[in-house]
């Protein structure tokens, strides 16, 4: 685990692939039900400008609870600022994203950045508004005799599980231990740790699908719009 990247932060802030381009591109995700009931911001109408327990609101597209106000969070990259062509910023400064309960509702939108020096003169410094989010990375092969012993080991994964067919479909195999466990309340943990999963690979299946049918359309559209426009630039139309 390591704190995100700016970008991998605003690409899951956004809505990431569970929205179209046109929404991923607007100041903040989608909140049909109002901002107050997304995102903690100044004010009396939202955090009172207090610290606020998180997932109390509703989450993103992504299923993600605050990325936006309450807290600000930390990410991988040193602040730099583009200014004149030059990269300014304070030696050991960090960037804070997604504005916390202190920021006007103006001051929300996903692009927001403020530089944060965790280290200063006065030795560490903390602030009740910055916390962070972790995110979950493979792990790297730095090394072309690392790739190779990976490659090696692999095809040997699936034969010393003792069954790889089952393991091709995690829900089916949770299912399998179900049925060989005695104990009711520790098959009904197993049992719902299945649900849970099942009903997670529905929904990436859909949000697939989804994708799928948005880049289909697209294709279509720009294959009409070349159909009609061909004849003006002199183009053959025929098939």
């Amino acid at each position: 685990m390591r704190l995100p990247t700016e970008a991998e932060w605003e690409f899951a802030a956004r809505g990431g692939m569970a929205v179209e381009t046109t929404v991923f591109e607007q100041a903040t995700f989608p909140m049909p039900e109002g901002p107050q009931r997304y995102v903690w911001y100044a004010g009396t109408d939202s955090s009172n400008n207090e610290l606020n327990a998180v997932g109390l609101l509703k989450p993103n597209p992504l299923g993600l609870h605050d990325m936006l106000g309450n807290a600000g969070e930390f990410v991988l990259d040193a602040f730099r600022l583009n200014k004149y062509s030059h990269l300014h910023g304070q030696a050991g400064g960090y960037i804070v994203k997604g504005g916390d309960f202190r920021t006007a509702l103006a001051d929300i939108r996903s692009a927001a950045r403020t530089e944060y020096l965790p280290i200063d003169k006065g030795g560490e410094r903390r602030d009740k508004a910055t916390g962070l989010r972790l995110a979950v990375v493979p792990g790297s092969l730095p090394t072309l005799a690392r790739l190779q012993a990976v490659r090696t080991l692999w095809p040997s994964l699936a034969q010393s599980s003792g069954n790889a067919q089952a393991l091709a479909d995690p829900a089916k195999e949770i299912d399998a231990i179900a049925k060989d466990i005695s104990d009711p309340a520790l098959k009904k943990r197993i049992g719902d740790v299945g649900n849970v999963l099942k009903a997670n690979i529905q929904a990436r299946n859909e949000q697939r699908d989804r994708s799928a049918k948005s880049e289909i359309r697209v294709g279509a559209y720009l294959a009409q719009r070349s159909w009609k426009i061909a004849p003006r630039f002199g183009w053959s139309s025929g098939l």
